[in-house]
């Protein structure tokens, strides 16, 4: 729950919220699936946030089943005039219509260019900043290297980032002894993907096959997953990104070609 809806909405309507969201937010948008624990969480608090929001401009609903048509347009102008980004306003209004459906009310929430002009909303796809190694003045090799100085895991992981395009997660949980398919052509990934979805990955040169080797090496017994020694897996997941940099608020996520330019500013906590 957001500390906006804590401090503005009355107890008896936060209640009405949380026993709608008890009831229905472990699923996904469509209904059909079970919502990974990020989006249960996030859709909560949004879902909080939003209501709360409504109490701010002096829309005080008692009940959630009095949303209507009016309240989505002020919420809309609202992040308009804010300047919310246009993702953050996709978001919002997907998890407002998730909400309307819940209590049957579905059509209350159009679709958003009914809002705002499609101009405002639109998702831009072009990069506005170069965020690759190469891009950057650095060259991956040696900043592995570095890396494989600190904690040969930490250098496993950096390695996979790299070859792969792995997110942290997965290359932190991948468990390379059994990741192998096949005849070794694939890589399977079944933790620490987008949603907890299984993928898999071809591989297609000898500098993948050889940041899967380095990482059995590391990883020494089959079934084991390159967490950071000693560490579990969230404790592994927090001390990578603390070491990488992200903590910063300009830092850049270490996914495949694209780690932060100068990230070994912090001591090695193991």
């Amino acid at each position: 729950m957001s500390s906006l809806a804590t401090r503005t909405l009355p107890l008896d309507l936060r209640n009405q919220i949380q026993r709608l969201l008890d009831h229905n937010n472990k699923l996904r948008a469509q209904g059909k699936k079970t919502a990974s624990t990020k989006t249960q969480s996030n859709r909560a608090a949004n879902i909080f946030f939003m209501v709360a929001q409504l109490w701010e401009l002096g829309y005080r609903i008692k009940k959630p089943e009095s949303l209507c048509e009016k309240h989505v347009q002020a919420l809309a102008d609202h992040w308009d005039k804010k300047g919310d980004s246009a993702s953050m306003i996709r978001c919002r209004m997907t998890d407002l219509r998730t909400f309307a459906t819940w209590m049957g009310k579905r059509d209350v929430v159009k679709d958003i260019l009914n809002y705002l002009p499609k101009e405002r909303i639109a998702r831009s796809t072009i990069a506005s900043q170069d965020k690759s190694w190469t891009g950057n003045g650095v060259d991956p090799m040696s900043i592995i290297a570095i890396a494989g100085k600190i904690d040969e895991r930490f250098a496993a992981i950096l390695y996979l980032q790299k070859a792969f395009g792995f997110r942290v997660k997965e290359s932190i949980e991948i468990r390379p002894h059994r990741a192998l398919t096949g005849q070794g052509d694939w890589v399977e990934l079944f933790e620490g993907t987008k949603g907890g979805r299984y993928r898999k990955v071809p591989i297609k040169n000898a500098e993948q096959r050889l940041a899967i080797e380095e990482a059995k090496r590391v990883t020494g017994l089959q079934g084991r997953a390159l967490t950071l020694a000693r560490l579990h897996l969230a404790e592994s997941t927090s001390a990578f990104l603390l070491v990488h940099g992200e903590t910063q608020p300009d830092a850049q996520r270490p996914r495949g070609n694209r780690p932060r330019p100068s990230p070994w500013i912090y001591s090695w906590s193991l």
